[in-house]
């Protein structure tokens, strides 16, 4: 099963969390899906920060399931 990324138009941003609006991955990284949140986020971050456009989900299984 190939998956492509999805939510093209979010950014992933690693470092401590940006506040409203996001959504925790796993620590220190997050999803920023609203465009004012993400304006906020690439003004304010540290020089160090990272950020990655679009993200690939599997959903309770899924990954296994693809896989066997």
């Amino acid at each position: 099963m190939l998956k492509v990324p999805i939510l093209s138009d979010t950014v992933v941003r690693t470092d401590s969390s940006p506040g409203a609006n996001t959504l925790s991955l796993l620590p220190h990284v997050f999803v920023v899906a609203d465009a004012a949140a993400m304006a906020s986020v690439i003004e304010h971050a540290p020089p160090d920060a990272r950020y990655f456009a679009g993200f690939v989900g599997w959903g309770e299984g899924e990954l296994d399931a693809g896989i066997e």
